[in-house]
């Protein structure tokens, strides 16, 4: 199950509609912690605040649940983070199913029906469940990145550092 520790009411309904079953919406840290022991991720949802709240929260969930991976999402379009959402619903969703778990079975895991699955997989892979199944999960993990994780990291990057001209000619004796 993913948490998620909203970071206002308004935020908290926003997530709600866009989440599905798969997630637990909490107020607070406390809520977060009794719940710990079923989540595989943690989303903290913050659109607002300061950066040193924020970053002290973050602290603090790492010290406290520090096997629990952590991801801060920003963005104000919720259907940025509802696609996100069903993104991390698919790659948990291929997991199980690679563990032995009948289709069946995966979707009542996961809190959804399994017409629901369908659905959130052909929205992203883009295949069948019987071809989801077919995939090797570095390349599901991967096919995640390139389309979730690297457009986040893009902004971060500072700009390329300019090699002086001719410094990519091989080198001569």
């Amino acid at each position: 199950m993913i948490g998620i520790l909203a970071w206002t009411a308004g935020d908290a309904e926003r997530i709600r509609r866009a989440a599905g079953g798969y997630v637990r919406i909490v107020n607070d840290k406390n809520e977060l912690r009794a719940c710990c022991d079923r989540l595989d991720c943690i989303i903290v949802g913050c659109r607002g605040g300061s950066l040193s709240r924020r970053t002290q929260l973050l602290s603090e969930l790492e010290q406290e649940l520090p096997l629990i991976p952590v991801i801060l999402v920003t963005d104000r379009e919720t259907a940025t983070l509802s696609r996100f959402l069903g993104a991390l619903v698919m790659l948990r969703a291929h997991q199980l199913r690679l563990s032995g778990a009948s289709w069946e079975n995966v979707a009542r895991q996961l809190g959804f029906a399994r017409a629901t699955l369908t659905r959130k997989c052909r929205r992203w892979p883009g295949c069948t469940l019987r071809q989801l199944e077919l995939v090797a999960p570095n390349l599901l993990l991967a096919a995640f990145v390139a389309e979730y994780v690297q457009p986040l990291l893009a902004g971060t990057d500072r700009e390329p550092v300019r090699r002086p001209a001719g410094s990519d000619r091989a080198p001569t004796d």
